[in-house]
């Protein structure tokens, strides 16, 4: 399949997803070396399908306020000067008998032309859009996103899902089917039948999947957020802090659900129905506990758009942590090909390092290296000068999906004494980094200044570098032909041995 090449100068897309509750926009601008930069992001409430399900039909003020805030999101992308929207309505516009009408209604008022996808394609594109912002590790993983009309289950790897299923079972669907008390307290009673209705609905489609054989699980939509803050973590929320969070809230009159401080107060009408719904599902496929995502619909329209144009890995099998940092070093407009050779230089001076007992670091530390290494000149977006502590900034604060506060910290810390200062006890106390990650750094930070001086003249002259142990010191073996790359080391050299505690020196061979 060929794909397209992003004209010189750029390209800025919006994407719109229209739900049963709230309306989203997303704009990006695309740029030639496969990298993307968000120019904004938007979510308005319009309850779109607020008395749909009792009546088949949307209601003309919903169809109205919809129409005006869309209005208002295209007025945005217009201001981007935005050269594609795609436009898509999701479980209140594809079951409504009058959708017709809106979608008229939409392209007259608001000036866009809406696509009404199916439920299938929906489950489809919040799998990608999940999965291009949680690390899987390789496993496969349940996800699972509660709208206000309906739920989406799928089951893969970060990049395709193996299974999905769309069910006619959301939070304001659930909702309206099983009235609270006029106060909006829900009774025991009424809430074992939202559970067991949600049950029937959950069961059949499950039975589809066979054996998910995975407790890896993820969740999107805002009626998992609100839930997931409310039980205290927002990043996770377990069963028995789901069933303790519902236990709260069934008996509270729906002003008081308004007032717990982590429930957005538009959502408190409808938050137990959708929290029976993940209560349902988590029970029946057995998951202990779910990450909670702030993707969904909109970031899989983001990442099936840029897998039509040329050098982008979103929505590839390429690991998630790899396609981050990439994303990264093209973001702050790298020197691509002298970072990769880097990188080369610093694994195998990693590798051979590790065969002669200089160090006694393992795979997860070279991953680390490696990382920071491609990384390792992003401050130069910023400035050459002390471009380091840029370049430490900017990976530590990138927000690169997939990695631990702590291996964050690893490599911008490496990458930030890769040149000048060496680190020093106080500045990595000063990091947030323990004793044992402090050591890591060290080693690392002086592989990575060897291997930058190694390609100091950025024309990849270094065929091939080893690190030895004669005696008491580390002998750098290095090809003739490159005296500039020789004088770097060089250089370098008091501060190698000072991070690998040895004396060293330069061999040419």
């Amino acid at each position: 399949m060929s794909r397209a090449a992003v004209p010189p100068g750029g390209r800025v897309a919006a994407f719109v997803d229209l739900g049963t509750n709230s309306v989203r926009l997303l704009i990006v601008r695309l740029d030639e070396n496969g990298s993307y930069t968000v120019l904004t992001r938007q979510k308005e409430t319009v309850r779109l399908g607020e008395g749909e399900f009792e009546t088949g039909r949307l209601q003309p003020a919903a169809m109205e306020r919809t129409a005006l805030v869309c209005k208002n999101l295209m007025e945005a992308a217009k201001g981007f000067q935005a050269d594609d929207v795609v436009a898509v309505a999701t479980s209140a516009t594809r079951e409504a008998e009058n959708r017709e009408e809106f979608l008229a209604l939409m392209k007259e008022q608001a000036g866009v032309e809406i696509r009404v996808i199916a439920g299938l394609e929906e489950a489809r594109l919040i799998h990608l859009g999940v999965g291009s912002g949680e690390d899987t590790a390789g496993r496969e993983a349940v996800f699972i996103d509660i709208g206000g009309g309906s739920t989406e289950i799928s089951v893969g790897s970060h990049d395709a899902p193996r299974h999905r299923a769309s069910l006619k079972l959301g939070a304001i669907r659930l909702s309206a089917l099983f009235r609270p008390e006029e106060d909006g307290r829900i009774s025991q009673e009424t809430y074992d039948a939202m559970r067991t209705y949600a049950l029937d609905a959950v069961r059949p489609a499950l039975d589809g999947f066979g054996d998910i054989g995975t407790d890896l699980a993820f969740g999107s939509s805002g009626t998992i957020e609100n839930l997931a803050a409310i039980a205290g973590d927002k990043t996770l929320l377990t069963y028995t802090g789901l069933c303790t969070v519902l236990k709260k809230l069934c008996p509270m009159s729906l002003e008081e659900r308004r007032q717990v401080l982590s429930i957005n107060p538009g959502r408190a009408d409808i938050i137990v129905g959708g929290g029976a719904i993940l209560e349902a599902l988590m029970a029946e496929i057995g998951i202990p506990a779910i990450r909670v995502s702030d993707r969904g619909v909109i970031d899989g329209l983001l990442v099936d758009y840029l897998s039509g144009f040329e050098g982008f890995l979103q929505g590839s099998p390429v690991p998630l942590r790899r396609q981050g940092v990439i994303h990264l070093m093209r973001t702050c407009r790298s020197d691509e090909g002298h970072a990769h050779e880097v990188a080369r230089l610093a694994l195998r001076l990693f590798d051979t390092g590790a065969l002669a007992g200089v160090h006694t670091l393992g795979e997860k530390e070279r991953e680390l290296l490696e990382y920071a290494a491609l990384l390792h000149d992003t401050g130069k977006i910023i400035s050459f000068r002390n471009h380091q502590h840029h370049s430490s900034y900017i990976i530590e604060n990138a927000g690169m999906p997939g990695f631990s506060r702590r291996e964050i910290r690893i490599i911008g810390e490496t990458a930030r004494f890769h040149r000048k200062k060496t680190p020093s006890e106080k500045a990595l106390i000063a990091a947030g980094l323990d004793r044992k990650s402090s050591a890591a750094v060290r080693i690392l930070s002086a592989l990575l200044r060897i291997a930058e001086n190694l390609d100091r003249s950025h024309r990849n002259l270094v065929t091939d570098a080893v690190l030895k142990i004669e005696g008491d010191r580390v002998v750098i073996e290095i090809p003739g032909g490159c005296d500039l790359e020789v004088w770097g080391v060089r250089d370098a050299l008091p501060a190698v041995e000072k991070c690998l505690g040895r004396r060293a020196k330069i061999r040419i061979v």
